[in-house]
């Protein structure tokens, strides 16, 4: 007769640490990829610069508008 596996133990299966390490390339390729230049375009959206002066200054919604 088997054992009752407890939950916390099936979280350290060999399985689903080899799916992690097969995933992990993956995700932080994504991560690298996709999602950093989304979040930083959504943060650009919310700054004023230009290539001539230097510095962002945050203008918040005022680009919405525009």
């Amino acid at each position: 007769m088997k054992k009752p596996r407890l939950p916390s133990m099936e979280l350290l299966d060999n399985d689903t640490v080899a799916a992690w390490i097969f995933l992990n390339p993956a995700l932080i390729l994504l991560i690298l990829f996709i999602i950093w230049p989304i979040a930083y375009l959504f943060y650009l959206s919310f700054t004023a610069g230009s290539f001539t002066s230097t510095g962002i200054y945050l203008v918040g919604v005022k680009n919405k508008g525009q």
